[in-house]
C-alpha cells in the first residue's frame, strides 16, 4: 500500500492545498487507499508511483499549478518525474517511501515546515538531478547515501538545522556543480573528497561550526567561480592551492580563525572583481592572518576597482 502522499500529508487542509483528496479503491485483496487529484482526476498509483490519467483532456486541468508544470510533472511512461512542492506549508517527516519514486529527477521541497531526520532512502533516487530540501526544519545529520546520487546536479540543503560532519561521499558525485549546506550546524572537518568534484562551480558551507582546515584539495576545482566557507570555526593557514582557482569570483573565508600569512599566489585570481561590487569578490577579514599591508598593494595592481576586496 502507497505511502508517501499519506505520510508526508497526514493534515487534510494541506492534502486539499496541494490538490490532492483521499480515495480508496475495491482491490482482489482488499480496500487499497490512493489519492486523486480533485481538480483533473490524475491517480497517484501505490504499487508503480505512476500518475494514471482519468481523463486529463478537460480544461481543469489548467487548475492544477499549469499546463507546462503538469507536463513536466509526469513524464511519458506515466512516472513521476518532477515533485515540485516549494512553498506549500508541507509539515511532518519525509516518509522512507521516497526511495520508491526511482523515476525522479528534480525534487523541490524548499520553503516548508518540514521536519525529522533526512531519510537514507534518499540514495534509491540514482535518477534525481536536482534536489532542493532547503529552508525547512530537518534535524539530525546528513546520511551517508548521498554519495549514490551520482546522477544528482544541484543538492541544496541549506536552511535547516543540519548536524555532524558533512559526509565524505560527497565526493562521489562526479557531476555535481552546485552544493549548497550552509547556515546549519554542520560540524567537524571539510572532507578532503570534496576536491574530487571536479565539476563544482559553487561552494556554500559558510554559517556552519566547521572545524580544522581548509583542504588543499579544494584547489583541484578548476571550474569553481564561487566560494563560500566564511562564518565556521576553520583555522590554519589559507593554502596556497587556492591560487589556482582563477576562474573564481567570489572568495569569503572571513569570520574563521585562520592564521598565517595571506599567501601571494592569491593574487591570481583576478577575477574576483567580475561580481559583488558592493560586497567585495575576496573577504578574509576577521581572521588573524599577516601580511595585509603587503598583500593589499599586491592586489590593487592586480583588481580594478579596488574595492572588491576586504583584508
Amino acid at each position: 500500500p502507497l505511502v508517501m502522499f499519506p505520510t508526508i500529508w497526514r493534515d487534510q487542509d494541506v492534502l486539499a492545498a496541494c490538490g490532492w483528496r483521499r480515495s480508496q479503491t475495491v482491490t482482489t485483496s482488499g480496500v487499497r487507499p490512493r489519492f486523486v487529484d480533485a481538480r483533473c482526476g490524475h491517480t497517484l498509483d501505490e504499487r508503480n508511483n505512476a500518475i494514471r490519467r482519468q481523463p486529463i483532456d478537460t480544461p481543469i486541468t489548467r487548475g492544477w499549478r499549469s499546463e507546462k508544470a503538469t507536463a513536466s510533472l509526469v513524464g511519458s511512461d506515466g512516472r513521476i518525474k518532477t515533485l515540485m512542492l516549494n512553498e506549500k506549508r508541507l509539515h511532518g517527516r519525509i516518509p522512507t517511501e521516497i526511495g520508491l519514486l526511482t523515476a525522479v529527477r528534480e525534487m523541490y521541497l524548499t520553503n516548508n515546515e518540514l521536519t525529522g531526520h533526512i531519510p537514507t532512502e534518499i540514495g534509491q533516487l540514482t535518477s534525481v538531478a536536482q534536489i532542493s530540501l532547503s529552508r525547512n526544519r530537518f534535524t539530525g545529520c546528513i546520511p551517508t547515501e548521498v554519495g549514490h546520487l551520482t546522477a544528482v546536479i544541484g543538492f541544496r540543503l541549506h536552511g535547516n538545522m543540519i548536524g555532524g560532519c558533512i559526509p565524505s561521499e560527497f565526493g562521489q558525485l562526479s557531476m555535481l556543480t552546485e552544493l549548497r549546506l550552509h547556515s546549519n550546524q554542520l560540524d567537524g572537518p571539510i572532507p578532503t573528497t570534496i576536491g574530487q568534484l571536479v565539476a563544482l562551480e559553487s561552494l556554500e558551507l559558510c554559517r556552519n561550526q566547521l572545524s580544522g582546515c581548509i583542504p588543499s584539495e579544494i584547489g583541484r576545482l578548476k571550474r569553481l567561480s564561487s566560494l563560500n566557507l566564511s562564518g565556521n570555526r576553520l583555522s590554519g593557514r589559507i593554502p596556497t592551492e587556492l591560487g589556482q582557482l582563477t576562474g573564481l569570483k567570489t572568495m569569503w573565508l572571513s569570520s574563521n580563525r585562520l592564521t598565517g600569512t595571506i599567501p601571494t599566489e592569491l593574487a591570481r585570481l583576478t577575477h574576483l572583481s567580475a561580481v559583488y561590487e558592493s560586497a567585495g569578490g575576496l573577504n578574509l577579514s576577521q581572521n588573524r592572518l599577516t601580511g595585509k599591508p603587503k598583500f593589499r598593494k599586491l592586489m590593487a595592481a592586480k583588481l580594478r576597482p579596488k574595492k572588491h576586496f576586504r583584508l
